[in-house]
């Protein structure tokens, strides 16, 4: 990595520190750098790019780093986290996904069901069940993400009349 560009990175200034963090991103970048950036200037233009270089990385404190972001007040931030945790494959990530479910943001509820199809824990399928019952009148989207989930564990359920 380049030590001018890191300096540039810690500018005062938002053009000149969003500029450096974009010549940053790729697979060599230091997660805590990464995390940062997702952080403070995905909003910048950078988050996309951010999500996908954070979607190749295998760090082993990418898990707990991203399920503190299933914390985050910002929904894109929160949406990254559970499309990162529910490519990982690690089940630590479960409850934080099942808990996602229940999130205010149809878009977060959206994006968790569709994690959770992805990680394919069967612990999730009680409350995958449980929620679907309760999905009737949700956003098609959400439905949706549940059933893929459903599916994907294999789990017998009734689908919603639409």
């Amino acid at each position: 990595m380049n030590e001018k560009t890191l300096q540039l990175f810690r500018s005062e200034n938002l053009i000149v520190r969003t500029r450096a963090a974009a010549m940053l991103l790729g697979d060599d970048v230091p997660l805590p750098i990464l995390l940062e950036i997702l952080d403070e200037l995905h909003h910048q233009g950078l988050g996309a790019e951010t999500e996908r270089v954070l979607l190749r990385r295998s760090d082993a404190e990418l898990v707990p780093e991203m399920i503190r972001r299933m914390r985050s007040p910002d929904l894109f931030v929160k949406e990254v986290a559970c499309r990162v945790l529910g490519q990982r494959g690690n089940a630590e990530a479960t409850p934080h996904l099942v808990a996602a479910l229940r999130d205010p943001s149809t878009w977060i509820q959206r994006t968790a069901g569709f994690a959770l199809a992805a990680l394919k824990d069967p612990r999730s399928a009680d409350a995958l069940v449980q929620r679907y019952r309760e999905a009737a009148r949700d956003d098609f989207s959400v439905i949706l993400a549940l059933e893929c989930a459903l599916e994907t564990l294999g789990v017998p359920f009734e689908r919603h009349r639409r």
